[in-house]
Formats: C-alpha cells, sequence, structure tokens
C-alpha cells in the first residue's frame, strides 16, 4: 500500500507552496484574556508602594534644594534593606533584570544591593551618580511615581506578550500532534510525543525540539515550534529555507 502524497508535495513550484503557506497564517495566538495581566500589575504596584513612598519624599527633598546624589547615597547608607530601594529604582526605568550592563557598567543588583547595606559609600555614590546619569531626577519631577509606575509596567507588557505567544502556540500544535498520535495508535503504531526532546546526529551533534513523534524512544519527527506576529530576519529565513527544501525534493 503506498503511502498517500502530502499536500506540501502537490503543488507546482516551491514559491506556490510558500503562497499558500503565507495566506493561512493566523495573525494571533494570544487569548484576549491573557492580552493584559492587571491583577499581576497591581500586585506589583502594592509591593513597591512602600519604596514609592521613599522616592516621593526624596523628590520632595530635592525640589527643596537637596542634592540628589548625596540625598540618595545617604539614605541608602541609612536603610537597613536598600536592596528593594535599588530594584524600585530601576523597576521605574523600565528595566527589570537581575544584572545591570552598559558600556560602563556590568553589576548584579542583589550584589550592589548587598554592598551598599554593608555601608560601603563608594557603591552608594556610585549608584546615585549612575541613577543621575540615567535621568532618574526626570522620574522625580513628574510627581506621582505610582501613576508612572503603572505606565511603565504596561509598556513592559509588551514583552512578556512574546513569552506568552510562543507557549499559547506551543500548546496549540501540541493539542494537533497528540490527535495525530491517536490516529497512529489506532493503526496499530506504538508512538509517543514527548515535550523538549533533543535529537542526536553526527558524533557530538545534537538539536533540542520543542516537541517529538518517538517510536520505541527514538524520535521520529521532531519540531520546531516558533510564532510571530511581523516579518522579520527570523521569519524570512525560515521561508528561505522552505523554498531550498521544495526545490531539493523536486530534484
Amino acid at each position: 500500500m503506498n503511502a498517500p502524497t502530502l499536500k506540501s508535495r502537490k503543488f507546482p513550484s516551491a514559491d506556490a507552496f510558500v503562497e499558500d503557506f503565507l495566506n493561512t497564517l493566523t495573525p494571533g495566538i494570544i487569548p484576549r484574556s491573557n492580552f493584559m495581566q492587571w491583577q499581576t500589575i497591581e500586585a506589583k504596584i502594592q509591593r513597591l508602594q512602600p519604596n514609592l513612598e521613599f522616592f516621593a519624599e526624596m523628590a520632595d527633598r530635592v525640589k527643596g534644594g537637596k542634592n540628589f546624589q548625596r540625598e540618595l547615597a545617604d539614605s541608602l547608607l541609612s536603610s537597613d534593606n536598600p536592596t528593594p530601594l535599588v530594584r524600585a529604582a530601576f523597576e521605574l526605568l523600565g528595566h527589570t533584570n537581575d544584572e545591570f550592563a552598559t558600556k560602563e557598567d556590568d553589576f548584579l543588583v542583589e550584589e550592589l544591593g548587598r554592598a551598599i547595606a554593608n555601608k560601603d559609600e563608594a557603591k552608594a555614590k556610585y549608584f546615585s551618580t549612575l541613577l543621575e546619569s540615567l535621568g532618574f531626577s526626570r522620574i522625580l519631577k513628574r510627581g506621582d511615581l505610582e501613576d508612572l509606575l503603572l505606565g511603565v509596567q504596561i509598556g513592559l507588557e509588551t514583552h512578556r506578550r512574546k513569552n506568552v505567544g510562543g507557549g499559547a502556540f506551543v500548546e496549540e500544535v501540541e493539542k494537533l500532534l497528540e490527535q495525530i498520535a491517536a490516529n497512529l495508535k489506532k493503526q496499530g503504531r506504538q508512538v509517543t510525543l514527548q515535550s523538549e526532546a533533543t535529537i542526536k546526529f553526527g558524533d557530538n551533534l545534537s538539536k533540542k525540539v520543542d516537541l517529538a513523534l518517538c517510536k520505541e524512544g527514538k524520535v521520529c519527527f521532531g519540531f520546531e515550534v516558533n510564532f510571530y506576529t511581523v516579518s522579520g530576519s527570523k521569519p524570512t529565513e525560515i521561508k528561505e529555507a522552505m523554498i531550498a527544501s521544495c526545490e531539493d525534493c523536486e530534484a
């Protein structure tokens, strides 16, 4: 019994296959209910409230003529736990990573906070100078820091949605592959669907894929799942790889 011909092999040309593929793309994959995580945003603002009050008081002192760098360094040195204050300052700047790195800087936020907690005056002055260079005093002049933090958190949602979209697409593809695996089992084929499988090839080469159909523990088909809402270098690379693959098959 001959195996059925795949739909992708019935196109008259590679370009026709790519055109059909692009016409069937889904514009979005994130559920509307997961577009904004308001509860998470509100919880973070509530958690950072004491730190916002710290900077609000500092803003009043700066407006009264106090030097920003000196006031910040002295306040941090007098704090029992300056690390949350350091993190809150970076949160207001839209930076949430544990590491801060520029051409001139490279440090872990936790380590900097610990150094200031140990009364390292040089580190406290360094951090206050850094914030001044980053324009943090502009933030203090805005007035309502809670509203400003809300705006920052809304902006950061775009970064979160990139990861959410990828995860949602993996779930959708996994559902389809589960159906395929179930149909193959009905035909007597002992296959299983595995997540994050590693395909080994060559002498010491391997490739980790998001999903894989396996038989007797061996990967038969690997699936790398990516979702894009805009065109770019990676989708273009994938498209060109498809064209090359179709041309090879025709040859």
